[in-house]
């Protein structure tokens, strides 16, 4: 079982997991992932309240599309992974701890 932290505020979103970190806004700018050997950046777009849409780019590519929707008890947050890089796409739920 892997942690993983998020923190959504109307301003920015926050994700903490395997070592690496952002701390990003909902302005469409790119923010390094921290810890991250890649590289990568990510930009983030709030589709509602609950639903939060980050692209990871990787020297200009996008390589990552993921959808993070919370339930309204806010008890899982739904994940959909667009491995745009790979052709692949994973789904899967995280739950509060």
């Amino acid at each position: 079982m892997r942690t993983v932290q998020v923190r959504n505020d109307p301003d920015h979103f926050a994700m903490h997991w395997n070592g690496q970190s952002y701390d990003a806004k909902f302005d469409g700018k790119e923010y390094p992932i921290v810890g991250d050997p890649g590289h990568t950046r990510v930009s983030l777009k709030r589709l509602d309240a609950n639903t939060v849409e980050e692209t990871d780019h990787r020297q200009g590519k996008v390589v990552d599309e993921i959808r993070l929707a919370a339930a309204q008890d806010g008890k899982t947050v739904q994940v959909t992974d667009k491995d745009v890089a790979h052709g692949q796409t994973t789904t899967y739920t995280l739950e509060k701890q």
